[in-house]
């Protein structure tokens, strides 16, 4: 979920984040969904709120698993890290640009 100032980046980096879960943890693809949260409001770097599952429907051991835990990290930083070498290299290529 996003509302950031960042919206562009903010929905990219929210679409790569998805997009690991579901690869790693072989989840349903809920896609992404946008909100106006106060944790995420005002922002001046890229936010956005990852919801790994509800309580009601999925299997909780999934929830305090250590394999489960070490995917949704692993999933998280590698949609952080996409986002940010995709961004790092678009600043680049616009700087360069510039010069």
């Amino acid at each position: 979920m996003t509302a950031g100032d960042m919206y562009k980046v903010d929905i990219e980096l929210a679409g790569n984040i998805n997009n690991e879960i579901v690869k790693n943890a072989k989840m349903v693809n809920r896609g992404v969904k946008e909100a106006d949260f106060r944790v995420i409001h005002n922002m001046l770097i890229p936010s956005v709120l990852v919801e790994l599952g509800f309580i009601s429907t999925l299997d909780r051991s999934k929830l305090v698993s250590n394999e489960y835990i070490e995917i949704f990290a692993t999933s998280i930083y590698n949609g952080n890290v996409n986002t940010t070498v995709v961004n790092n290299q678009r600043y680049k290529a616009d700087y360069e640009n510039i010069s």
